[in-house]
């Protein structure tokens, strides 16, 4: 067992438990729970499972699943996963069968079964999303846990209560969150800080193992699964947050179970005492009264659930008549924009991750120019190092990032920075382009113009009528007002070419087709993103010698983050410093597109092929089946599937009680250890310094 004595805050001993309170069934618990703020999990699912098993949802969900699947460019490898990633392994033609054989008692209990199936490939752009069921109500616990150590570069770390329980908690719903756990005998003030020895009877470590192993999901690497296990900062909405992590914070109300128990050592009297802590339902839904309310606002089908036909957007914009355009024509105009490829994590952590990082915590370095919704540029004080905080790549104005962007990397400039620090934790992914505009910004011209992976889609049947039907109807309706996935002129030719494909220029035909697993599958030429013309204007020179940025973060960097860090490696051998659990993988997933159902449904309508056998039906519930869609290869190992190399970080560290949740210590450390920088102070609670450890 990794463990070394810390010594963060005292804790006196807890006091006892309240008695449990009653118990609500059927839909008496929906009722019941409809008037709470907070509600013990068991009435939660005691509600969401008051709706019976239909075999006719079984039957709609199953037909759109398989649907989707035969577009998940990795269905076939993760038949049998290549290692290390054997974890990752599952068969979904076989697990589509079983379900749909298997008994259930409730449609929870469907949903539920169906959403750990697909959870289980690790690949956060594939899920099956029942958004009744799952995310929904939120589990919290009063003791979020993190591994730390005396030093950056010790190998001996314990896991324990965050430091700061007590401060992230006493603001959450004006402290009634508190309350709940006070009339209950528990003090959460009492947990923050203390040394955590067993849980469940299990060594610490070998259950954030176990969790990492089966709730987790989102990232092939295991070690990365482990630090989303544990709490951290992030950066999202303009603000900084703190992520509960997924031992505090499950999305499935009845995992891992109600209550835990585990065995703390209190820093102050160093003896250990063992007590069970329940879970609490936070409900993050519609608002509803009652059972029938609740179906009604939080798992009927919605209007946005399923797709649309992209061609009505032409004849909306055509149309000289108002009176003669329907109100969904006129209303989906604005909709849809051409391609802007997304790859990025499901926004699960919108409204589950609202808490507010403490205030010790926040940087107190200036925001400098260019902070926005997703990026926090400044300058660690005294020093000539800049900072890019990157939360994610999803601002709320596609193109006004892009422009800020610019703007905020010539501000640091301004400010004399000559180093980068651009910190990565948390960063879920988002738009594909805006990561390769970063890229192409801080490498220069010497890069190609549109600058990203080469991929691939599966040539599937029906991906290959697609192809062909708007290659025709391209000849009746001008579908460069809305670049479809599945109509040529969105992609661009592989270099050197590098031009945008013309109307007729059908990449399906011919495909390629090679056995993976034993399994015949084929896939399209490949193409690159159709990026260009970005909304600024590149520099001639690079704003910041390459050598000296660095990229840090917790490894929880997925999708376009995932595609923007590798390409930094690999292209210009810029430095990878990890912290935390992920002691070897940099980035999590490196799918090059995900497709949402509606999206996917959207090309079917576009195309006139809805009502083809190989198209899924409209989903009659509110959910999502979302998929990995396109597949990349990076540059060093041009054969093989991205999301399967094995991607190792320059430098490894571990958190330390001063780093763990300070953004500002955090870089100073880098900035001293990796950087080389010398830096006097401090410089915003940077107390660690450690030795440079590399992998």
């Amino acid at each position: 067992m990794r463990r070394a004595a810390v010594s963060i805050l005292a804790l006196p001993l807890l006091a006892s438990a309240a008695p449990t309170q009653k118990r609500w069934q059927g839909a008496e618990a929906c009722s019941y729970i409809a008037t709470q703020t907070l509600s013990d999990p068991r009435d939660v699912v005691a509600c969401l499972k008051s709706f019976p098993f239909r075999e006719d949802l079984r039957q709609n969900v199953l037909a759109v699943a398989e649907s989707v699947a035969s577009f998940y460019t990795y269905e076939t490898s993760a038949v049998n996963s290549p290692s290390p990633y054997q974890e990752s392994t599952v068969n979904l033609e076989s697990e589509f069968n079983r379900i749909r054989y298997q008994h259930y008692d409730t449609d929870y209990d469907f949903n539920v079964d169906l959403y750990f199936t697909v959870n289980r490939l690790n690949d956060g752009h594939t899920l099956w999303l029942p958004y009744c069921y799952v995310d929904a109500f939120q589990n919290l616990l009063p003791i979020p846990i993190v591994s730390l150590a005396k030093k950056a570069d010790s190998k001996k770390e314990s896991i324990y209560v965050i430091p700061d329980a007590d401060q992230f908690f006493s603001q959450y719903l004006k402290g009634e969150f508190n309350q709940y756990y006070q009339d209950k005998g528990i003090n959460i003030s009492r947990l923050a800080g203390a040394e955590v020895t067993s849980i469940e009877g299990q060594d610490p470590y070998a259950y954030v193992s176990q969790i990492a192993t089966n709730y987790t999901g989102n990232y092939l690497d295991h070690g990365i699964r482990e630090n989303s296990v544990y709490a951290s900062y992030r950066y999202t909405g303009g603000k900084w947050g703190q992520r509960l992590g997924d031992f505090a914070g499950p999305i499935v109300p009845s995992y891992p179970k109600y209550e835990i128990t585990v065995t703390l050592i209190p820093t102050d009297t160093k003896k250990a005492e063992t007590v069970t802590i329940p879970y609490v339902s936070t409900f993050l839904g519609k608002n509803f009264t009652d059972q029938a309310s609740y179906w009604e606002n939080n798992c009927a089908a919605l209007n946005t659930t399923n797709g649309v036909d992209y061609k009505l957007q032409i004849v909306a914009a055509n149309s000289t008549n108002s009176t003669n355009t329907s109100s969904e024509t006129t209303e989906f105009a604005t909709l849809h924009r051409g391609r802007q490829a997304v790859a990025a994590l499901p926004d699960l952590n919108a409204r589950r991750e609202a808490i507010n990082l403490p205030q010790p915590y926040v940087p107190t370095a200036y925001n400098a120019s260019g902070s926005d919704d997703i990026t926090y540029y400044t300058m660690l004080p005294d020093t000539t190092v800049g900072v890019m905080m990157l939360g994610s790549f999803s601002p709320a104005d596609y193109y006004q990032w892009q422009t800020n962007l610019l703007d905020g990397i010539n501000g640091l400039k301004a400010q004399g920075a000559d180093h980068l620090i651009i910190d990565v934790t948390n960063n879920g992914g988002g738009y594909v382009c805006e990561g390769y505009l970063l890229h192409r910004l801080l490498a220069g011209p010497s890069v190609d113009p549109n600058p990203s992976f080469e991929s691939v889609v599966r040539a599937n049947e029906l991906a290959k009528q697609m192809m062909a039907s708007n290659i025709e109807l391209a000849k009746t309706y001008d579908y460069y007002q809305i670049l479809p996935n599945y109509f040529p002129p969105a992609w661009n030719h592989i270099a050197p070419n590098g031009s945008a494909y013309g109307p007729t220029e059908d990449f399906m035909d011919p495909s390629s087709s090679f056995s993976i697993n034993g399994i015949q599958d084929s896939f399209s030429q490949r193409t690159a993103d159709s990026c260009t013309p970005w909304n600024v204007d590149v520099p001639a020179e690079q704003p910041f010698p390459l050598s000296n940025v660095i990229i840090l973060g917790n490894a929880n960097c997925a999708s376009t983050c995932s595609a923007f860090t590798t390409l930094m490696q690999e292209l210009h051998g810029v430095k990878i410093v990890n912290f935390g659990a992920a002691k070897g993988a940099y980035s999590g997933m490196a799918g090059a597109e995900v497709l949402e159902w509606d999206a996917l449904d959207s090309e079917f309508k576009t195309a006139n092929l809805k009502d083809s056998p190989l198209a899924g039906p409209d989903l009659l519930v509110n959910a999502n089946f979302r998929n990995n869609w396109r597949a990349s290869y990076s540059y060093r190992r041009p054969d093989t599937f991205n999301p399967y190399n094995d991607d190792v970080a320059d430098y490894s560290f571990s958190y330390t009680a001063e780093t763990w949740n300070n953004p500002q210590a955090l870089w100073t450390f880098a900035a001293t250890e990796v950087l080389g920088v010398n830096i006097h102070s401090n410089n915003g609670n940077g107390k660690g310094k450690g030795q440079q450890h590399k992998t």
